[in-house]
């Protein structure tokens, strides 16, 4: 099934009303002048998050039942997960904590498990077992078959793809640097390198990282085992 369009944009009006609510007891430390300015830019939020949460949504719905999708974004974070989700009671809109809202700060929280794959050196990762998928406004998102899991891990694990499959990326890739040029990419470094780096040696294990980042990493798994803990974890066997 797909998400109703208005009735999940009706919980993102909903969120949008209890973000200004949180904000509004930050505005008094603020001089006059910045408070008029954050005024502004809420009102603008308005059309802007709806604009930015209605395309996401359609995007969302183009998602195959039973698939699974990488959402990449501006920084070196990609994230894996399966449609299962049947309609809009298996999703919560939730907008960060900010004073100036923008659709990074949107994002659809999905009632499926995920996981999370960072890239804090190349020879060393983070494998991140979710309990949901995160989706914000502006990530990118792009279906897979599941040989294509495969070939994505091969690549996170060993800096190796086939041709095919890295055309494919690099697609994913320039719509990412269409919305944020100066950002980091995810698949940047392991795809412009002219010769690739060793595969990683140090996997780490956690969940929700996201959540907790600054947690200490006291527990890794060997490389070789990083597929099968996806493919248990989303269910993938």
């Amino acid at each position: 099934m797909s998400l109703d369009l208005y009735k999940t944009l009706k919980f993102v009006e909903e969120e949008i009303v209890e973000m200004k609510k949180r904000q509004q007891t930050v505005l008094s430390i603020y001089q006059q002048q910045t408070r008029d300015d954050i005024v502004k830019k809420f009102t603008e939020a308005d059309h802007t998050l709806l604009e930015a949460a209605e395309q996401k949504i359609k995007e969302i719905n183009l998602l195959k039942q039973g698939m699974p999708y990488l959402i990449t974004n501006a920084k070196k974070v990609a994230y894996l997960s399966v449609r299962r989700i049947k309609d809009e009671s298996d999703v919560t809109v939730e907008i960060d904590p900010i004073i100036y809202p923008t659709p990074y700060n949107l994002k659809f929280v999905l009632k499926d498990p995920s996981v999370g794959l960072y890239s804090p050196s190349s020879t060393q990762g983070i494998f991140s077992a979710n309990e949901t998928t995160a989706i914000r406004a502006v990530d990118v998102i792009q279906q897979m078959e599941p040989k294509e899991v495969e070939e994505y891990m091969d690549l996170w694990l060993t800096h190796k793809t086939s041709d095919g499959f890295a055309s494919k990326l690099k697609a994913m890739e320039s719509k990412i640097k269409g919305m944020e040029s100066s950002a980091e990419i995810v698949v940047e470094s392991l795809l412009m390198m002219s010769s690739p780096p060793a595969p990683r040696q140090l996997i780490y294990h956690c969940n929700d990282h996201d959540h907790d980042p600054t947690h200490n990493h006291n527990r890794n798994v060997p490389p070789s085992a990083v597929k099968g803990l996806l493919k248990h974890h989303l269910k993938l066997d």
